[in-house]
């Protein structure tokens, strides 16, 4: 008798919405697409801000254990920090223009692994 043995892995925690599915999400300063991240694969994200004000990204959902939000490279203008699970951008007053900062969801993939998803981002400061 053969045995036929079948492995699927699941290597993502998310896979990557085209532009044409990509739902706006609007707060009342800022603006940026949903997304999705996947594991070990920097995400890039375009964001629009305010000068002078902040704008939250938070976790929509998640198939794994995401234990907090972590900056890995500052702005280069404005201010990016880590609270929990969300990530606030805050634009600097009276600057209008680019800026950019990397960040990424920190949390254990469903076999227990220690992992991260990062997110790249790139911001547009609108007067």
């Amino acid at each position: 008798m053969q045995k036929i043995v079948v492995i699927a892995t699941l290597i993502f925690l998310f896979h990557p919405i085209d532009d044409a599915q990509a739902q706006l999400i609007q707060g009342k300063n800022c603006s940026y697409p949903a997304f999705r991240t996947a594991q070990g694969q920097t995400t890039d994200l375009e964001m629009t801000v305010k000068a002078g004000k902040a704008c939250r990204i938070t976790l929509g959902g998640s198939l794994s254990a995401i234990s907090e939000a972590r900056i890995l490279n500052k702005a280069s203008v404005g201010s990016a920090t880590a609270q929990g699970t969300a990530v606030v951008y805050a634009a600097k007053a009276g600057f209008a223009g680019s800026d950019q900062f990397t960040w990424a969801w920190v949390g254990q993939d469903r076999w227990g692994n220690d992992t991260t998803w990062p997110v790249q981002v790139t911001v547009k400061v609108i007067p």
